[in-house]
């Protein structure tokens, strides 16, 4: 790169031609955004759910760090909605320690699991339930709605995989 492209990136950065530092916060979900980050969280959990029973141990981690992603984005459109969409959450969710209830917080920390098949289940089912719990509180306080019936299978459906009634 020459040094007259570097210099106008660095003119162009130190200029700030984006909005100031709300730019960061917190969005406020559509109601079509909400749905989507709900539906995508439940269809790759039964993927999480299957992975376990087979045992394939690296394809669940891996799906399980796209289930996290859309609890972070459940969790922080909480945040969000809690602070009038004025704050960050920071990449990856750093940030919502600072923001969420101390149990809420605690909960989603045990969302993380090693690679043993109860502590998977465990962890997969904690992911879950708190995001329910989140996703039907955001729901409310911004006029969505919360498929409960899709929740239910899925739950359903993960009792059924771990017990073995699916033969996988």
């Amino acid at each position: 790169m020459s040094l007259l492209k570097y210099c106008s990136i660095k003119i162009i950065c130190l200029q700030k031609n984006y909005p100031a530092e709300n730019f960061w916060n917190v969005k406020r979900p559509t109601s079509k955004l909400f749905d989507d980050c709900c539906n995508e969280f439940h269809w790759c959990l039964n993927n999480v759910a299957k992975g376990i029973a087979r045992d394939e141990v690296s394809y669940v981690m891996q799906m399980m760090n796209y289930v996290r992603d859309m609890l972070i984005v459940m969790l922080e459109w909480y945040v969000g909605m809690e602070n009038d969409f004025e704050v960050t959450a920071g990449k990856f969710g750093k940030c919502l320690k600072n923001f969420l209830p101390n149990s809420i917080y605690q909960r989603f920390i045990k969302t993380y699991f090693t690679a043993e098949t109860n502590a998977m289940w465990n962890g997969a089912f904690k992911s879950l339930y708190l995001f329910g719990e989140v996703a039907r509180t955001v729901a409310a306080k911004l006029d969505f709605t919360y498929n409960e019936a899709e929740e239910k299978a899925i739950e359903n459906y993960m009792n059924q995989v771990k017990n073995g009634e699916l033969g996988y």
